[in-house]
């Protein structure tokens, strides 16, 4: 599969399944819809490992090769409809790095999964088979050549303009469509970019949308811009206000110990529980109220309504961006 993050798929993919209590078939629709843009239902529990999981390979497409994509695409399609066991299939289907333009076997297949040409060549034809599958259901004839290959340049190269924002990745300007079950054909979003749900309430609420740049401290400069703060000025309001008076948070405290959240924010450690937390600590560490906007369109639980609004994303990952 290509980068440092090879040996965490063996570990991310059965606890996604476990945490969400879903099944191989079901794990790869739905990382499928992850990486395409839309918003599937992730259980909650599951939430952190399915972003953790798309953004290893949204870093390896942005690191290594683009050809990683369709790679990645062609096996979760193959899985959400096939079923069968998507840690193998990835493991047999996945490939590219950049060293050559895509086309020489990673490291970790160079020692362990596929030490010889013939090997390499198997994995090859089993990611051909799965991106040709793709490809006819967008109405591809892969038996002309030709063809065949400028929609996979179209596709690869694109990859990186939807990771950058761009949408609608489709020669002819129609939105794409992967043969997932009955569902409309999928067309990319941005990444970050608010959904037509979420668009069409700021609309309707006449707000304007501040776009945050994704850089590890959106929810603190999402406010900050709201309150004219910077972001390490809120997060160390929030710290201290956490620390100097611990029993007003006790009731907010679920499953994380006092220092433990004060120690998380400090090292801006999103992994940590803690940030789950975060919003509603916020609010009364320093003394505001705000709507959080859910890519449904709806507002999170408990966050109905406040000075401005907080529009939360969740593609490629978890982000958060200012509407007022």
């Amino acid at each position: 599969m290509g980068g440092p993050g090879e040996s965490e798929y063996s570990t991310l993919i059965p606890k996604l399944k476990r945490d969400g209590g879903v099944d191989d078939k079901e794990a790869a629709a739905m990382l499928f819809d992850m990486m395409s843009g839309k918003s599937p239902k992730v259980p909650p529990t599951a939430q952190r490992t399915a972003e953790k999981l798309v953004g290893l390979w949204w870093n390896e497409v942005m690191r290594r090769a683009r050809g990683n994509y369709l790679a990645v695409m062609g096996a979760l399609f193959k899985v959400s409809n096939e079923g069968g066991s998507l840690f193998r299939t990835l493991l047999d289907r996945t490939l590219f790095t950049a060293s050559d333009g895509g086309a020489e076997r990673s490291r970790f297949h160079r020692k362990k999964k596929a030490p010889s040409d013939d090997a390499v060549d198997a994995i090859a034809a089993h990611q051909l088979e799965d991106i040709e599958a793709l490809a006819l259901t967008n109405g591809v004839d892969v038996d002309d050549v030709e063809t065949f290959l400028n929609w996979v340049r179209i596709q690869t190269s694109t990859a990186i303009r939807i990771f950058l924002k761009s949408s609608n990745p489709s020669s002819d300007g129609k939105p794409l469509d992967f043969g997932l079950g009955k569902v409309e054909g999928l067309k990319f979003r941005g990444a970050y970019d608010p959904t037509e749900a979420q668009n069409a309430v700021l609309e309707h609420d006449t707000l304007t949308l501040q776009r945050i740049t994704p850089d590890g401290e959106c929810f603190f400069r999402s406010v900050g811009t709201a309150m004219n703060l910077s972001a390490a000025e809120v997060r160390r309001a929030i710290i201290r206000a956490v620390a100097a008076n611990p029993q007003d948070y006790n009731d907010l405290m679920v499953g994380v110990s006092h220092r433990g959240f004060v120690a998380a924010l400090t090292n801006v450690d999103w992994a940590h529980p803690a940030f789950d937390l975060l919003p509603v600590i916020a609010q009364r560490a320093l003394g505001i109220q705000f709507r959080i906007l859910e890519e449904d369109g709806q507002p999170a639980h408990g966050f109905t309504d406040g000075d401005f609004t907080l529009v939360r994303v969740r593609f490629p990952l978890e982000h958060y961006h200012l509407a007022q």
